[in-house]
C-alpha cells in the first residue's frame, strides 16, 4: 500500500546506517516494513488516490485482517474524523456513503477490543457524532452505537474521568430529543455509577436524573415567575434610568419601582444563576446595546464578578449591591450557571456591543477581557463560559491567549482538549498558528514553574493530534513563520520551554509540508538556513533530532535537494544518541538502603518508587530521626506509611490486640456499641508521648479523607481504652483532625451523641478537650442522622448539667452551637426544634445552686452555660410558657453577672442584654439599677454594650426609663471632663437612633431629648464648646435627622440649626480641623433639605445664612494670594466645592421659597471671587454651583441682581450668566 518512492527511501535509509555501522539488518527490515504498511495505510487514507467507497473497503479490510490488526487504531482515527467532518452531508448526494460509515462502525463496535483502541480523542469524537438527527434510520444506529459504548468498561472509565467528554453526553440527556433515546435506562445506570469515581459532579448527576425519569422543564416555571413579577413595558424607562445613575457616577436615589422589583432578589428561595440571565432575556429584546452591556456587569457584580472594581467610583454600586446581596452567597455552580445564561443572552443580541463605553473610557470589550482574566484563575468551573465568549469574539482572549492555552495544556485536574481544540480552530481561521505558539512560548519562559518536569503523557493525545492536524494543513509561509519562531526561542534555556518546545518541534517536522510537490524550487534556500540554524542546537532537541533527519533525507531524494552536510553527525551517531535517551527515560526501582542517607527535601521524588516494604522502612526512619526542614505536607503515599507505622508501634507498645484487616471506623463503633471489652493498657510510657508528638508533626488539618478518618477514629479508640493517659495530646490530635470536618464522610455512620457521652468524664488539662468536644458537636448538627443520634442521648446530657464543670462543658457547648443553628433559619429543621426543646426543658429543671460556689478556676465553665443559656433565650424568644421556667436560674446566673470582675466579658453583656429584651417575664429576677451602674461608668462603649444600652432603652416600663435617662441628663449638666461630655453624648445618640420604641416610654422619650437639645444648645450659644465637643453635638444633630420620621416636635428639631449657625469657620480656617467641622456642617444641612424640606420655609434666612458662611470660609481657605496650596490640602478643598454644589442642587426642593432670595447668595459669591485669588479647580466647581442658583432664580430677581451690583461685578455676573445660558441651560432642544 505504500508509495514506491517512500520505500525506496527508508530502504537508502538503512542501507546508509547498516555500511556506516555494521549493524544487522534483518530485525530493522521488520520494523521498516512495519512503519511502511502504517505510512502507507495513512497516506492512503488522508490522499486522494482512491475514492471515497475505497477507502471504506480499505478500513474493512484492516479491521478482519488478523496480522493488520495493529493497525485498527488508525482505521478508527479516520472514521471518526470522516464522521465528524462530514455529519453535516446526510442529506445531499453522500448519504449513502454516510450510512456505509455507519455500517462500518457497526463492525467496530461489535469487536469488543476495537473500544480499548479509542482513547481519549476517538472517545470525544464518538460523542460529538452522535447528535439526534432528522433520518431515523442512521438516528437507531447512533444510539444502538452510543450504548455498545457505555457498557465497554474502557469508555465508561473514559467518559467518568473526562468532564469535556462527560459534559457531552449530559447536554444529550438534557436535549428535547432525550425522550426518544431507546438506550435511556444504560444511560442512567452510567450516571449512577459515576459518583463512585467522581463525587465533583453529584448535584448534576442528581438533577439530570430526574429530569431524564420524570421529563420535567423547569424553566416554563422561571418563565411563569417573570412574567408575573416584571413588566418590561413599565419597567424598562425605570431600569434605563437606573443605570445612568449608576455608571454615570450620579449620586441620586434610584427609581422607587426599581427598589421594589428588585427586592425579590433578597428572597433565599431564589436562585440568582437561573433568575439573572432570564429576566436579562426579557429585557434584552427592548434595551439598547449600551444598556444590554451594562445590565451585563451589574448582574455579574451582583454574583460576585467585579474584575475593573467599579464599584469603587460610585457609591451608587455600594447601595445597590448592599440592598440586594444581603445575606446572599453564590455558590460556583450558581456562578457558572449564570454566566452561561448571560453570555447566551447577549449572542441573541445582533449587535454585541464590543466598543461601547459601559464606564467612562471603560469599553465593554475590556471588561470582558478582564473578566476572563479572573475567571482563567479558577478554569476548572468556568472554561465553558470562556469557549462561549471566545466564540463570540476571538479577540477577548488576545491579551491572555498564552495563559489561556497553557491553563489548558498544563491542567493537572481536568482534560481540556476539546476546548484547545477550539482555540486552535478560531486561530487556524484567522491564519494565526505561529502567533499562538509564540505566545504559548513566552508564556513558559516568563512561568517556569508551569509544566515543570515537562513530558509528552501530561498532555492528551487529542490535543497532540489536533497540532498535528493543524500543522499538515500549514501553508508554506506559515511554515517558514512558525519555523522561525521555534529557532527564536531555542536560546532560551528555561527547561519547561525547552521540553515542550522540543515535542512541538518535532510534531511540526514531521507533519509540515515542505517536501510537496507545489513547493516552489527557488524557495528552498529559505528552508535551508532554517535547517543551518536549527542544528545549531541540536543537542537540546533529542525528539525532533529524528524527524530533523527524516526531513532532510525527504528533501534530498524527494526534492534532490541536498542538505545531509548540515548535520554534524552521521545518522546511525544520531540514532545511537536517540537509543541511549530513551533508555534513560525508563522507571527506576530503588530501595531503602539506596535513599537512607539523602537530605529529607528529596523524599518527595522518591516515594513514587518504593514498594510497600520500603516506605515501611522509610516511614521508620522518619519518625526515629525527625529533622527540622523535613516536609511531607504533598506526599500522600509517605504520611499514609508514617501513620500505619505509628499506630502498629503503639498497639505493640500497650499490648492492643488490634486485626489489621479491621477498619478502624468499624472497631470503633464495636468499642461504642460494647461489643469488644476495653482491655487494660499499660501505665503511662515515655515512649507512647514520643509517637504521639510524631502524630502531631503530620499535616493533620489537610490529610486526606481516608488518612484523616483513620486517624481520628484510632485517637478515640486509644481515648477509651486509656482513659487519662496522654489525653491531652490526643484531643490535640482530634482537634486538628476534625479541623476539615466536612470531608469526613465515613465518620457519619457512628453514633457521634455515643461518643460525647464516653469523652465527657475524661479529664484533660488544657484547652484541647475543649476544642475537640466543639468540633465533635458542631460536626454532629451537620447531619439529621447525627442529630437523631444526639436525641437519643438527650438523658445523659441532662445529668450533665449537674455533674463537675468538665463535664459541663460538654452540655454548655451543645447548648451553644445549637443555638446558633436554631438562630439560622436556613440551617434549622424539625429535629433540630424537637432535640432543643428536649434540651432546653431538661436544663431549665437543673440545679444551679452551685455556680456561686466556683472557683476562679472553674468560671470558664459558667461562661460557657451563659453562652448556652443567651442562646436558648433567644430561640425562645416570645414563648412565655417556655421562658417562665428560667426565672430561678435566670436569677442566679445575673448575680454572677454583674460582679464587677465578670461584666466587661462580651459573654456576660450578651446574656444581660437578652434579659432586658424579656424584661416583662424576668422583671423580678433582675435590678436594672445595677446593670446601669456598671454601664454609666464607661466612656466609650463596644459594640455589645451599645446593644445592651438600646435594651435598657427600650424597656417597656416609664419609670424604670425615666429614672435612666434623669441620671443621663444630670451626668450630662455635671460633667466638665471633655471625655465624659463625649461619653454622655454618646448615650444620648443610642437613644435618637432607636427605630423601635415601645408606646409606654414614648412620650418620655421624647421629653428628655428635648431637655438635652436644649441644654447643649446653651452651651453653644455661649460659646464656652470646643472642637471635640462641638463636633460631638453636631453628631448628635446628624444621628436626630437621620431618621426618616421625626423623632420629636418640628421646632425643636429647627433648634438645631443654631449649632452651625453659630460655628465660627473663620476660627478654623488655618487649622487642621476645618475641614472635619465643614463637612459635618455640610451633612447636617444636606439632611435638613432632603429629608426635612417643610421645616426651613420659614427659616430660609438662617439657611441662606449659613450657606453664606460656609462659602465663604471655602473661598478663604483657597485664596492663593496668602499661601500657595499643597497637593493635599486642594484635594480636600476640591472635595468640600463638590459638596457645596450639591448643596446648592439640593435648594430645588423649595424653589418657590428660594428664588426670591437666591440673588443676594449669588452677589456674596461674585464678590468672594473679587476679593479672593482663588485656585482654577476650586473656582470651577464654585461656578459649577452657581449655575444651580442662576436656575433657581427667575428673571425678574436676576435682572434686578444685574442692576444693582457695582461695575465690576456687574461685568462679571453678565459673562457667567451668559455662559451659563448659552453651554448649560436646558432649552428643550438638543
Amino acid at each position: 500500500s505504500c508509495k514506491h518512492q517512500i520505500v525506496n527511501i527508508r530502504f537508502e535509509f538503512y542501507y546508509h546506517v547498516e555500511c556506516k555501522s555494521g549493524v544487522n539488518t534483518h530485525s530493522l527490515s521488520l520494523i521498516m516494513i512495519e512503519t511502511s504498511v502504517a505510512n502507507g495505510i495513512k497516506f492512503r487514507l488522508k490522499g486522494s488516490a482512491l475514492t471515497f467507497d475505497e477507502k471504506l473497503k480499505l478500513c474493512r479490510r484492516v479491521l478482519v485482517t488478523e496480522p493488520l490488526k495493529v493497525h485498527h487504531g488508525l482505521v478508527l482515527h479516520w472514521i471518526f474524523r470522516t464522521l465528524e467532518r462530514k455529519k453535516n452531508l446526510l442529506h445531499d448526494e453522500q448519504g449513502d456513503r454516510r450510512k456505509s460509515l455507519w455500517c462500518l462502525l457497526e463492525v467496530v463496535t461489535d469487536l469488543e477490543e476495537h473500544l480499548s483502541k479509542m482513547g481519549g480523542i476517538s472517545a470525544e469524537m464518538l460523542i460529538n457524532i452522535v447528535i439526534p438527527t432528522e433520518d431515523k434510520e442512521v438516528n437507531e444506529k447512533m444510539w444502538i452505537l452510543l450504548s455498545t459504548c457505555i457498557e465497554s468498561e474502557y469508555l465508561f472509565l473514559n467518559l467518568s474521568k473526562n468532564t469535556h467528554v462527560f459534559t457531552k453526553v449530559i447536554s444529550l440527556l438534557i436535549d428535547q430529543f432525550a425522550s426518544k433515546i431507546p438506550c435511556k435506562k444504560s444511560l442512567e445506570a452510567l450516571l449512577l455509577r459515576l459518583p463512585e469515581n467522581d463525587n465533583s459532579n453529584k448535584g448534576d448527576i442528581d438533577g439530570m436524573i430526574i429530569s431524564l425519569s420524570q421529563g420535567l422543564d423547569l424553566s416554563n416555571h422561571l418563565r411563569k415567575f417573570l412574567t408575573q413579577n416584571f413588566y418590561p413595558q413599565k419597567f424598562l424607562e425605570d431600569w434605563t434610568e437606573f443605570l445612568n445613575l449608576l455608571f454615570e457616577v450620579q449620586d441620586k436615589k434610584p427609581p422607587i419601582t426599581i427598589c421594589e422589583k428588585m427586592s425579590i432578589l433578597k428572597d433565599p428561595r431564589l436562585q440568582l444563576g437561573i433568575f439573572l440571565p432570564r429576566l436579562f432575556r426579557s429585557l434584552n429584546d427592548k434595551m439598547s446595546t449600551v444598556d444590554a452591556c451594562r445590565t451585563f456587569v451589574f448582574f455579574s457584580y451582583i454574583l460576585g464578578f467585579s474584575p475593573l472594581n467599579l464599584i469603587q467610583k460610585n457609591s451608587l454600586w455600594l447601595v445597590s449591591s448592599k440592598q440586594l446581596m444581603e445575606g446572599k452567597r453564590a455558590s460556583n455552580k450558581a456562578k457558572f450557571t449564570f454566566l452561561i445564561g448571560m453570555v447566551e443572552g447577549l449572542q441573541e443580541k445582533e449587535d454585541k456591543g464590543w466598543k461601547v463605553e459601559i464606564f467612562g473610557d471603560t469599553t465593554f470589550l475590556k471588561w470582558v477581557q478582564y473578566l476572563v482574566k479572573d475567571l482563567i484563575l479558577q478554569l476548572d468551573n468556568y472554561v465553558e463560559v470562556i469557549s462561549k465568549l471566545l466564540k463570540m469574539n476571538p479577540v477577548i482572549i488576545e491579551p491572555l491567549v498564552g495563559t489561556y492555552s497553557c491553563s489548558l495544556l498544563f491542567n493537572e485536574l481536568k482534560d481540556f482538549s476539546a476546548e484547545f481544540s477550539l482555540l486552535v480552530d478560531i486561530y487556524s481561521k484567522l491564519r494565526l498558528i505561529p502567533k499562538l505558539m509564540a505566545k504559548i512560548l513566552i508564556y513558559l519562559a516568563q512561568h517556569p514553574e508551569v509544566g515543570a518536569d515537562f513530558d509528552k503523557k501530561a498532555i492528551s493525545s487529542a490535543t497532540w493530534n489536533k497540532l498535528g492536524t493543524e500543522f499538515q494543513g500549514l501553508v508554506f509561509g506559515q511554515c517558514l513563520e512558525l519555523w522561525k519562531t521555534f529557532n527564536y526561542h531555542l536560546d532560551d534555556n528555561k527547561p519547561n520551554s525547552i521540553a515542550f518546545l522540543d515535542i512541538v518541534m518535532d510534531l511540526f517536522l514531521s507533519n509540515c509540508r515542505l517536501v510537496d510537490f507545489s513547493v516552489p524550487e527557488n524557495v528552498f534556500p529559505k528552508v535551508f538556513e532554517l535547517i543551518k540554524k536549527t542544528s545549531l542546537y541540536i543537542d537540546k532537541l533529542p525528539r525532533s533530532k529524528g524527524s530533523l533527519i527524516d526531513l532532510s533525507l525527504l528533501l534530498k531524494n524527494v526534492r534532490g535537494v541536498e542538505y545531509l552536510s548540515i548535520l554534524s553527525d552521521p545518522p546511525n551517531n544520531v540514532l545511537q544518541k536517540i537509543k541511549w535517551y530513551e533508555s534513560h527515560q525508563q522507571n527506576i526501582s530503588l530501595t531503602f538502603q539506596d535513599v537512607k542517607d539523602l537530605p529529607f527535601e528529596h523524599f518527595s521524588f522518591i516515594t513514587p518508587h518504593l514498594d510497600g516494604n520500603e516506605m515501611r522502612k522509610l516511614a521508620e526512619h522518619y519518625v526515629v530521626n525527625p529533622h527540622p526542614d523535613q516536609n511531607i505536607d504533598e506526599d500522600q503515599k509517605l504520611q499514609s506509611s508514617i501513620i500505619d507505622f505509628l499506630e502498629t508501634q503503639i498497639s505493640t507498645v500497650l499490648s492492643l490486640n488490634r486485626n489489621r484487616s479491621t477498619d478502624v471506623i468499624e472497631e470503633l463503633n464495636s468499642l461504642l456499641q460494647g461489643k469488644n471489652s476495653f482491655p487494660k493498657c499499660k501505665a503511662e510510657s515515655k515512649a507512647i508521648e514520643e509517637l504521639l508528638i510524631s502524630y502531631l508533626q503530620l499535616p493533620l488539618e489537610y490529610l486526606e479523607e481516608r488518612l484523616s478518618e483513620q486517624v481520628l477514629s484510632f485517637c478515640i479508640c486509644l481515648l477509651l481504652r486509656t482513659k487519662e493517659v496522654h489525653s491531652s495530646d490526643l484531643f490535640h490530635i482530634i482537634s486538628r483532625c476534625m479541623f476539615t470536618m466536612k470531608h469526613l464522610k465515613k465518620f457519619k455512620t457512628l453514633d457521634v451523641g455515643l461518643i460525647l457521652v464516653k469523652l465527657a468524664p475524661i479529664p484533660c488539662e488544657g484547652k484541647w478537650k475543649k476544642t475537640a468536644i466543639q468540633y465533635i458537636i458542631k460536626y454532629s448538627l451537620r447531619s439529621l442522622k447525627n442529630l437523631s443520634d444526639l436525641e437519643l442521648h438527650i438523658d445523659e446530657f441532662t445529668k450533665m448539667f449537674n455533674l463537675e464543670s468538665n463535664e459541663l462543658e460538654i452540655s454548655a457547648l451543645l447548648l451553644s452551637e445549637l443555638s446558633k443553628k436554631l438562630l439560622s433559619s436556613s440551617e434549622a429543621s424539625n429535629t433540630t426544634y424537637v432535640l432543643s426543646k428536649k434540651l432546653f426543658d431538661s436544663m431549665a429543671k437543673c440545679n444551679f445552686d452551685r455556680i456561686s460556689k466556683l472557683n476562679n478556676e472553674e468560671q470558664e465553665s459558667i461562661y460557657l452555660l451563659l453562652t448556652g443559656t443567651s442562646g436558648t433565650l433567644k430561640v425562645l424568644h416570645g414563648n412565655k410558657k417556655s421562658l417562665s421556667l428560667w426565672t430561678n436560674h435566670v436569677e442566679k446566673l445575673f448575680y454572677f453577672c454583674i460582679d464587677d470582675s465578670n461584666v466587661t466579658q462580651n459573654t456576660t453583656i450578651d446574656f444581660l442584654t437578652c434579659l432586658c429584651n424579656e424584661y416583662i417575664i424576668f422583671k423580678k429576677a433582675i435590678d436594672v439599677p445595677s446593670i446601669w451602674n456598671k454601664l454609666k461608668k464607661k466612656i466609650q462603649f463596644s459594640l455589645h454594650e451599645k446593644t445592651l444600652l438600646e435594651s435598657l432603652f427600650q424597656i417597656p416600663d416609664k419609670d424604670v426609663v425615666h429614672e435612666l435617662l434623669s441620671d443621663i441628663l444630670s451626668m450630662s449638666m455635671k460633667n466638665e471632663n471633655i471625655e465624659e461630655f463625649c461619653g454622655c453624648i454618646g448615650m444620648w445618640q443610642i437613644l435618637v437612633q432607636l427605630k423601635k420604641i415601645p408606646s409606654e416610654i414614648q412620650s418620655t422619650r421624647e421629653e428628655y431629648i428635648k431637655r438635652m437639645l436644649n441644654f447643649y444648645h446653651d452651651l453653644v450659644i455661649s460659646d464656652k464648646l470646643s472642637y471635640q465637643a462641638i463636633m460631638k453635638v453636631l453628631e448628635l444633630e446628624i444621628a436626630l435627622f437621620y431618621n426618616d420620621k421625626p423623632v420629636v416636635h418640628e421646632d425643636v428639631e429647627a433648634s438645631c440649626l443654631i449649632t452651625p449657625l453659630r460655628v465660627n469657620f473663620r476660627t478654623y480656617t488655618e487649622n487642621e480641623h476645618f475641614f472635619d467641622l465643614w463637612n459635618a456642617v455640610y451633612e447636617l444641612m444636606y439632611l435638613v433639605l432632603q429629608r426635612r424640606s417643610t421645616l426651613i420655609i420659614t427659616r430660609i434666612p438662617i439657611v441662606l445664612d449659613i450657606v453664606r458662611n460656609m462659602v465663604e470660609s471655602l473661598m478663604k481657605s483657597s485664596d492663593q494670594s496668602i499661601k500657595e496650596l499643597e497637593e493635599p490640602v486642594l484635594e480636600k478643598l476640591s472635595l468640600c466645592t463638590r459638596r457645596l454644589e450639591r448643596l446648592l442642587e439640593s435648594f430645588g426642593r423649595n424653589r418657590d421659597d428660594f428664588s426670591r432670595v437666591t440673588p443676594y447668595l449669588v452677589a456674596d459669591i461674585l464678590s468672594g471671587f473679587q476679593n479672593f485669588k482663588i485656585h482654577t479647580e476650586i473656582r470651577s466647581n464654585i461656578v459649577n454651583g452657581l449655575h444651580w442658583l442662576f436656575k433657581l432664580g427667575d428673571k425678574h430677581s436676576l435682572a434686578f441682581l444685574a442692576s444693582s451690583l457695582p461695575l465690576g461685578l456687574t461685568e462679571m455676573f453678565k459673562q457667567l450668566h451668559d455662559d451659563y445660558i448659552k453651554n448649560y441651560k436646558f432649552s428643550g432642544k438638543i
